[in-house]
């Protein structure tokens, strides 16, 4: 009795078409289910893990696109079905991977939601007032749902909020000064730059202040505190204003139509409401209050400091009589 042999390379061809009528990869040893294959072809020969570098994913719908070869996210408005990619989609399209708020009909993405969840329902708009932020890490501090900014020197975690922050602790949310050590916020840099890079304790010398907007008159480089009145934008310094600038730097007196800059308040407070004209008869003068009470060992037992603080009129630099 004759015994047949089969040859390795028929056994292969065997177990090959076996494969591929199980729809498995066309890679040897290979039991996966194949996914990619030649684009524009619906036929799948291979899977993830030997795909070719020209092949592209058949199971899952491309962009139309024509030639484009990357896999739709976006769509209209309303609908399930994704038409395009981040690259090709409409300006009405939406993120269809992403869920929306849930108030009908509004397009926004939700990042609100109850306290104590981590699943997101309603947007900024039609969130309720005892929703949080869900999408931003809170305060560490049992109870609190602030956004924390601050965290330890030389850390980028923050852990806790500006009121429950440690004495250690810095503000993370906030750029640092380039001075190896330094943990105060940059506010001058280069002039013609935009840029903060050092803070005014280490700023260099040819450094300007940034974080101000300076004079627009040509090569002034002080900072801008002059304005037309009513509005809140500084065009010019003290040096350069226009006869009808104000300051609008200091708060300007509450009497309706008046224009000059507050200086006078109540007593033992520190805002000021009313300018000289409008001063009431209980008002001080809040803006050399704190000169005086800082020069109050140089002034003479014979000078009342009370009726210094309670006169009336701007008190010039010379009022303190220095003891001999």
């Amino acid at each position: 009795m004759k015994i047949s042999t089969i040859s390795k390379d028929k056994v292969y061809k065997t177990t090959e078409n076996r494969f591929k009528s199980l729809n498995m990869c066309e890679s040897r040893g290979c039991n996966k289910c194949p996914s990619f294959g030649p684009h524009g072809q619906k036929i799948k020969y291979r899977c993830a893990n030997h795909k070719l570098d020209t092949d592209v994913n058949l199971i899952h719908k491309l962009c139309e696109f024509e030639g484009c070869g990357k896999y739709p996210i976006f769509g209209p408005f309303g609908k399930k079905t994704k038409y395009r990619c981040g690259i090709h989609k409409l300006e009405t399209d939406i993120d269809l991977t992403k869920k929306l708020c849930e108030f009908k009909g509004c397009e926004r993405y939700p990042y609100f939601g109850p306290v104590g969840q981590k699943k997101k329902y309603r947007c900024g708009i039609h969130k309720l007032d005892s929703d949080i932020d869900l999408a931003k890490k809170t305060c560490e501090f049992e109870g609190c749902n602030k956004n924390p900014s601050f965290g330890p020197s030389g850390q980028k975690t923050r852990y806790r909020c500006a009121k429950h922050k440690l004495v250690t602790d810095i503000d993370l949310a906030k750029k640092l000064c380039e001075f190896e050590g330094c943990n105060l916020g940059p506010s001058f840099g280069p002039s013609g730059q935009k840029i903060t890079y050092r803070c005014g304790i280490h700023k260099l010398v040819t450094d300007i202040n940034l974080a101000k907007k300076l004079c627009e008159f040509e090569g002034c480089k002080k900072c801008a505190s002059f304005g037309p009145s009513g509005q809140k934008t500084k065009y010019r310094c003290a040096t350069h204003k226009l006869f009808t600038d104000i300051c609008l730097g200091n708060k300007l007196c509450e009497f309706e139509g008046c224009k000059n800059n507050s200086v006078f308040g109540p007593s033992g407070q520190k805002i000021k409401y009313r300018c000289t004209t409008h001063k009431l008869d209980t008002d001080i003068n809040l803006i050399y209050k704190k000169k005086i009470l800082d020069n109050k060992e140089y002034i003479s037992d014979d000078d009342d400091v009370e009726e210094l603080l309670d006169d009336s009129e701007e008190i010039p630099n010379d009022v303190i009589n220095i003891s001999e």
